[in-house]
């Protein structure tokens, strides 16, 4: 359903696509080895793709967007340079 948000073009390729990526996440898993440390950064990263679906389906006319969009990734590096594994 969202890949018609990024573009009227998508095609049952890109949804076939996006499911293979989504059943090869354990795969990733697996061959990533302790990824302790990243957890944290994913969780932001799936954040600032949320909140851009969101904002595109108002088709980016809320002017906060961009400011909570912002601190969120500004966010999301800070966790990455200080997150250390125990």
């Amino acid at each position: 359903m969202s890949a018609r948000l990024f573009s009227e073009k998508s095609t049952v390729f890109h949804a076939l696509l996006g499911i293979g990526v989504f059943f090869s996440i354990s795969a990733i898993g697996e061959l990533a080895g302790i990824a302790l440390v990243d957890v944290p950064a994913m969780f932001m990263v799936a954040l600032l793709i949320t909140l851009y679906i969101l904002s595109a389906r108002k088709e980016h006319k809320a002017p906060y967007g961009i400011v909570v969009w912002g601190t969120v990734f500004y966010l999301a590096l800070r966790t990455k340079e200080t997150t250390l594994a125990a």
